[in-house]
């Protein structure tokens, strides 16, 4: 249960943050929409001014159908982003629809860096840890229930339809209306020893699946926190360099755009920078969200505060109990 919770509420994050990239890139797509429809307004006064082609007009408007289809993909990507969440939250379709553009900065750097040492320790918040922790202990203890097969059971059960009313231990060897029952039932592991073997063998069996499956979840978790935490430092720089990507893009296309609109020089140099600036205003919103989105993974490999490791088995009840009589001496023995 704790699992799906957590799952869950991961989902739900990396949805919103989804949710918030899809208005980031439907502004640019906007915003790109409007630059070029600008340039053919430019382009068509310069034709009527008799210092542009008909060539730039063309040149000009191509591109403006493919503007206005991006900004149709992103609007269908906001709603399809309603829909999910609405999914998420166990609703129809219908309740996405009064989500509103989330008041998330995708530009505003985190406040809390990772910090210098991640313990161990702390894969212990996992819930598939602890399940897992659970389950070698319950495989543990089916250890110590094959393992108590081994013992006799005596029970001698003896009965009277008379009850010695005087206290006379024999009184039934004389009395004719006095009727007994001696009902021994005797188990010895002697008469079945190859069955309790067996189930001993299936016991231990379980229980070193699950270690195993114990020690594949917890190398496992280890491996997702730390390709998590890789993600993390690397995605912490790469807004930096995508930011000085974008500046140096928009200063050439501020530059290219002047000058044409000046006449100094042709409508070829706009749009060269042009398809510089979209993909590197493009790149910067998608790495954005890409690193609020590692860490809200990092913090879901992490366990997400949702168990706790005293919520596991005691660290002794992890092994089959060593005190379990003759047959553990005996297997004692013979580790010796």
């Amino acid at each position: 249960m704790r699992a799906a919770q957590l799952e869950l509420e991961t989902n739900v994050v990396r949805a919103y943050i989804g949710f918030s990239q899809a208005f980031a890139l439907l502004d640019i797509a906007q915003e790109t929409l409007e630059q070029q429809e600008r340039i053919a307004d430019l382009a068509r006064w310069r034709l009527k001014g008799g210092i542009g082609t008909q060539l730039e007009v063309s040149q000009a408007e191509a591109p403006l159908p493919e503007y206005e289809r991006q900004v149709d993909v992103y609007k269908e990507e906001i709603q399809l982003a309603r829909n999910q969440l609405a999914a998420l939250a166990g609703e129809g379709p219908g309740a996405g629809e009064a989500l509103a553009r989330p008041q998330l900065s995708l530009a505003t750097p985190l406040p809390l860096p990772l910090p210098s040492a991640l313990p161990a320790e702390l894969v212990g918040h996992r819930p598939d840890i602890v399940a897992a922790r659970w389950m070698v202990a319950a495989q543990a203890r089916g250890i110590d229930v094959a393992k108590a097969g081994f013992y006799p059971n005596i029970n001698l059960a003896a009965s009277l339809t008379q009850a010695f009313a005087d206290g006379a231990l024999l009184s039934f060897l004389t009395s004719k209306a006095s009727g007994y029952s001696f009902g021994p039932a005797i188990s010895l592991p002697i008469f079945e020893g190859g069955h309790l073997r067996a189930q001993l063998g299936a016991a231990s069996a379980q229980y070193d699946q699950a270690v195993d499956h114990y020690n594949a979840t917890l190398v496992a978790a280890l491996k997702d926190i730390a390709d998590q935490v890789v993600r993390v430092h690397s995605l912490d720089t790469q807004p930096e360099a995508s930011g000085r990507s974008v500046a140096a893009a928009r200063r050439n296309y501020d530059l290219a755009n002047e000058g044409y609109r000046r006449g100094l020089t042709n409508y070829l140099n706009v749009l060269i920078a042009q398809t510089q600036l979209l993909p590197a205003e493009d790149g910067q919103a998608r790495v954005r969200a890409q690193r609020l989105a590692a860490y809200a993974t990092l913090t879901s490999a992490l366990g997400g505060g949702i168990d706790d490791p005293s919520n596991g088995p005691e660290e002794t009840a992890l092994a089959p109990s060593k005190h379990i009589g003759p047959l553990s001496r005996l297997s004692e023995a013979k580790q010796k």
